[in-house]
């Protein structure tokens, strides 16, 4: 059996430690798996913490390899756009309120 476990499952054990017994279970077993997409998500934030051991912990994990094909998610990205922007600009109206909301607004820091 291999568990693949998802980035926000990882970043909610990280940050509070949320049903941290099921992974800590499944981690002794050694059935987790990951893949480079999950690792590209988690390694940068963690090195910006200076997370050197976790990185490691997480690199050590099997990987499984993912077969993606680019051009065809870019294809359909594509195709979605088409699709929707029309919709979305009719109903998008803009207000002084609305700008002004806008121009408030900060960016969210994120935080682990």
């Amino acid at each position: 059996m291999a568990v693949l476990v998802d980035t926000s499952v990882w970043i909610d054990y990280f940050r509070t430690g949320n049903q941290s017994a099921e992974l800590d279970d499944l981690i002794d077993e050694n059935v987790i798996v990951t893949n480079d997409l999950i690792l590209a998500e988690l390694i940068p934030f963690l090195k910006l913490k200076r997370q050197a051991k976790v990185v490691k912990l997480l690199s050590e994990i099997n990987r499984l390899p993912l077969q993606i094909d680019w051009d065809d998610i870019m294809n359909m990205q594509l195709k979605c756009l088409k699709s929707t922007v029309p919709r979305i600009s009719r109903n998008l109206t803009r207000s002084s309120s609305s700008s002004k909301m806008a121009s408030q607004r900060s960016p969210r820091d994120v935080t682990w």
